[in-house]
């Protein structure tokens, strides 16, 4: 029995008697009032819950007869109310309930027949549905989108294959799903947009104005389902179809619009994944057409202007124009004024203006800016978990987490317990919005992350080990997350790893960063933005040596040091890689992978001048080309499996035969070196190498080659203390404990990590060990495998003068001493020009270069030989096929050297020679003495008289020694030139 006495079923036979009162009334008098009352729409909502008690696959057979009377109960009501409205939603809602007691046609409603039912007619349906799909976003009712969906594909189904209105038909299909799929969030709507829309596309004739509409649709549907898995190739896809609408569609199109701003989104979609900035900036200019063209009472400029902001909302956070940041403000502000309350794209202007706000903040803001931003978030989030809004589960926990970094922000502001707390449990409900494995799980670990570093710093509880491997369990399963996010991610629970005392945890954590670290850099991008992106993890490598170290594993350091350093050059060793074994074995493959790799090289060589044309097309065409690369590379190993694989353990420990390759690493919590010889791997502390002391001399360094640079006096008395100085300390500080553990080793390469590359650590046992520098294990030991030169061809290249830069008046007769002894190719001044070099190096297997240097610490691919025309880049000569080369001779200043940045990269101009095939390369780390310079020179030479080089770095110790001997007090003269090669 039921309350009152009164049963469950007497109530629903009272609720159903009222509705067919109803009904019988509103027929006999017309009067809409009888059907159109909230007291009908109660009754119906009470019959149905009454009926849906449970699964229907779990109902008895009376249930089922009680859910079959409910059904043509409700759905007559909503008949007779959509008689009398004409509303689509009431119609949505008779079809809704009728649909499944259609098969038996006296129950549904005459003018419903041609809809539902054995009687269905396509056209009706089609045309019914489509009007209906007009009006999604005016309802949040599931049913609504559920009946669009199952009309149009009814109706396509009933369609013959060749009816010219089939492929409008199924591209509303692929707009409803999608719909559906931004709204609840299940991913088979997506599938099925993208099914239905590519099927559309397929049966549109290309020239007709349907395939334009389309091809829109689809580059949205594309688009989407990327946010949502974060598939490449389906970004890819929406970016390249986008292109294309937007370069053919007639101008008058009325889709035309829509495609530019789809074709903005994917652009900057795309420069989220890989940084690249020209697709930002292309995103950008897409935005701006949109915006421009739009007119100020359509619907869809909201959206546009949103649009507009977020793209110059991340063009701030690279380049850090203020001027972008105001104008991101004043759009989302526009956007937002332009919806009344209750619109449901409301919640996406709001998190917009949040997001805007808290930056502005961040860039000195007061503070009134953050609170409005928390404000405003918290209004979205309100929209949004009220229903009132249409958001999805991933639009709503990427809502929680801007909010939450709001309150992150403030309390770093002002240190309020409250707002860490709130920023928590944000981010804890923004978690648990999302889907196992979702794109956006790594950055709302990165925000939780944060949270829980705060609370330790504050000595508050925090995280626990068990919960900080549930997180690290979570980003390893998001593996379509963002690389950069996913790398930031790991960084941050790393580093909970290392505070919680755990440091086995802490490496795996960073190993996971890097092995991800090729991807956040993105070889798709041009050299500009893959050194801008790898000049963000400066510090990485170096705090995964020390956990590794903590906890006890140098061969693991050694492998993640070799795996995240010189991630560019091992990009360019590739495309350098020897095809000789394959010529011989696939001719074919050989000559297909050497076309893709020359096309590979033309869109990301740096031209004479420093120059490199970046375009859009030049960014698509690399990221078409990668793929087709990738797909030879697989089709090569099966039938060679080691094909481009990363060499074994083994065989980098063989890059230190007749010696020792020493790693130097300083971190936060410890420094170390690491003794790696072809039999061991041997970590040695070194307790008096503290962080702070590497990070103040590395900057003391730095400005004093600077002021060197000036060409002044002071500048030049600085540069002399300061090499001192910082000679003295590295004696004082590794020297000691080196000098211990390579008893009995005379030859050492050194093989510093992060910052370290600035420091000339070949001085720290100068008497000891002959010394060279290695990039990277793999770089030393290519150098190793090539054979020496059995001649010596000789390219001679001297600029004396170059444009407001000093007169170097000893280069001259440097290289006619040069070109005297060992005669060849001899270019000077107005001879020596980029052209001539570029042509002469091939034929060459010796290079001696007495001229300028330039570097470019923030862009160090863009510095090079000053010659007499123009710049010889670092990009340029590091992408140069040189066969022969033996020994380059850099009688420039700072040619070793590629600022603190890209210190990991080693991009300068000793290893771009290197890169081109020169197995020894001398170069200088800082300004060398010109008369020094020449001297230095003439005495290598006289040591070195070739073919080979193999004593090269034997020959430059005993000159370098020399004159130390002559000159005790002047390191800054006997110190800068250093060897790289075996």
């Amino acid at each position: 029995m039921g309350i009152f006495g009164v049963s469950h079923g007497f109530l629903r036979y009272l609720i159903a008697r009222r509705i067919r009162h109803r009904l019988a009334a509103y027929e006999r008098t017309g009067d809409a009032r009888t059907v159109l009352g909230e007291d009908a729409l109660t009754d119906a909502l009470r019959l149905w819950h009454g009926a849906v008690r449970r699964q229907p696959s779990d109902m008895t057979g009376s249930e089922r007869k009680r859910l079959f009377k409910a059904h043509i109960a409700i759905g007559w009501l909503f008949h007779a109310r959509w008689v009398a409205t004409e509303s689509n939603f009431e119609l949505s809602q008779a079809v809704f309930h009728l649909t499944p007691v259609a098969h038996i046609p006296r129950v549904v409603p005459e003018l419903l027949r041609p809809l539902i039912g054995p009687g269905a007619e396509p056209e009706v349906q089609a045309g019914t549905a489509t009007a209906m799909l007009a009006e999604a976003h005016t309802t949040s009712e599931p049913s609504y989108l559920t009946v669009v969906i199952a009309l149009l594909a009814q109706a396509a189904a009933a369609t013959p294959s060749g009816s010219p209105g089939l492929p409008l038909l199924l591209m509303n299909l692929g707009v409803a799903c999608r719909h559906r799929y931004q709204r609840h969030g299940d991913p088979g709507d997506l599938d099925a947009a993208v099914s239905a829309t590519e099927e559309a596309l397929g049966l549109a004739s290309e020239s007709s104005g349907e395939w334009f509409a389309v091809a829109a649709n689809l580059v949205a549907v594309y688009q989407q389902r990327y946010e949502l898995r974060g598939d490449v190739a389906d970004l890819d896809e929406a970016i390249r179809l986008g292109d294309q609408v937007v370069d053919t569609a007639p101008d008058d199109h009325p889709l035309l619009l829509v495609a530019v701003s789809y074709l903005g989104i994917g652009y900057q979609l795309r420069y989220l994944r890989d940084g690249g900035l020209t697709d930002l900036l292309r995103a950008i200019t897409l935005s701006e057409v949109s915006v421009k063209a739009t007119q100020p009472d359509d619907p869809d400029r909201p959206g546009r202007l949103n649009n507009l902001s977020i793209a110059l909302l991340q063009r701030h956070q690279r380049l850090g124009n203020v001027a972008d940041l105001d104008q991101a403000i004043e759009l989302s502000e526009e956007s937002l004024a332009s919806v009344p309350g209750d619109h449901p794209e409301r919640v996406i202007y709001l998190k917009q203006l949040s997001a805007v706000l808290a930056q502005r903040h961040e860039h000195g803001g007061d503070p009134v800016t953050l609170d409005r931003a928390i404000e405003v978030g918290e209004q979205g989030l309100a929209l949004a978990s009220g229903g009132a809004a249409l958001v999805g589960g991933a639009d709503l926990a990427k809502q929680l987490t801007n909010l939450a970094l709001g309150y992150f922000w403030r309390y770093e502001r002002d240190g309020e317990a409250a707002d860490l707390g709130r920023a928590g449990e944000l981010a804890r409900n923004a978690l648990a919005r999302l889907p196992d494995g979702h794109p956006a799980t790594t950055a709302i670990i990165s925000v939780t992350a944060d949270v829980h570093s705060a609370h330790r710093a504050a000595g508050s509880p925090s995280v626990t080990a068990d919960e900080l491997r549930r997180l690290a369990e979570l980003a390893r399963g998001a593996v379509r997350s963002v690389p950069s996010q996913s790398v930031r991610a790991f960084t941050r629970l790393a580093t909970l790893a290392v505070d919680l005392g755990d440091p086995s945890l802490a490496a795996d954590l960073y190993d996971a960063a890097i092995a991800l670290l090729p991807a956040a850099v993105s070889r798709r991008n041009s050299r500009v933005d893959q050194e801008e992106r790898v000049g963000q993890y400066t510090h990485l490598v170096g705090e995964a040596v020390a956990a590794h170290l903590a906890a006890s594993d140098p061969e693991g350091a050694v492998a993640v040091a070799e795996q995240g350093r010189g991630i560019l050059l091992a990009e360019e060793a590739d495309l350098h890689t020897d095809l000789a074994e394959l010529e011989e074995r696939e001719p074919g493959l050989a000559e297909r992978f050497r076309e893709v790799r020359d096309r590979l090289r033309a869109t990301s060589q740096v031209h004479p001048g420093g120059l490199m044309v970046i375009t859009a097309d030049l960014v698509n065409d690399r990221t078409r080309l990668w793929v087709e690369y990738d797909d030879l590379v697989k089709e090569i190993r099966r039938g060679s499996p080691r094909f481009l694989d990363r060499p074994e353990p083994a065989e980098l420990r063989a890059a230190a035969n007749g010696g020792a390759v020493v790693l130097v690493n300083s971190a936060r919590s410890r420094s170390d070196a690491i003794i790696i010889t072809t039999g061991d791997i041997t970590a040695v502390a070194l307790p008096n190498l503290s962080w702070d002391d590497v990070a103040k001399h590395v900057a003391e360094l730095v400005i004093a080659m600077q002021a060197s640079a000036s060409g002044t006096l002071t500048g030049a008395l600085r540069m002399r203390r300061v090499v001192k100085e910082t000679l003295e300390w590295l004696s004082a500080t590794i020297a000691g404990p080196l000098g211990a553990a390579l008893s009995g080793v005379d030859r050492v390469w050194w093989l510093p990590i992060g910052m370290l590359g600035v420091l000339p650590l070949h001085t720290a046992l100068p008497d000891r060990v002959v010394s060279s520098y290695a990039p990277t294990l793999r770089v030393l030991a290519r150098a190793r495998s090539r054979p020496p030169a059995t001649v010596r061809r000789q390219l001679t290249v001297a600029v004396s003068s170059a444009p407001e830069l000093p007169a170097l008046s000893g280069t001259a007769e440097e290289a006619e001493v040069l070109h005297q002894h060992h005669p060849g190719v001899l270019l000077v001044d107005e001879h020596a020009t980029t052209g001539r070099v570029l042509a002469e190096l091939p034929d060459r297997t010796w290079a001696h270069f007495a001229c300028h240097a330039a570097t470019d610490v923030e862009k160090p691919s863009f510095g090079g030989l000053v010659l007499h025309d123009d710049l010889l880049p670092v990009g340029a000569i590091a992408a140069l096929p040189l066969d022969q080369a033996e020994l380059a001779y850099l009688s420039a200043c700072s040619t070793a050297f590629s600022g603190v940045f890209h210190a990991n990269e080693s991009i300068h101009l000793a290893s771009a020679f290197q890169m081109a095939g020169f197995r020894h390369v001398v170069g200088s780390q800082w300004l060398l003495d010109d008369a020094t310079a020449a001297a230095v020179a003439r005495e290598f030479y006289r040591g070195l008289p070739g073919p080979d080089a193999d004593d090269a770095a034997r020959v430059l110790h005993r000159v370098m020694r020399g004159l130390r001997l002559t000159h005790p007090d002047r390191p800054d003269l006997w110190a800068a030139l250093v060897h790289h090669g075996p």
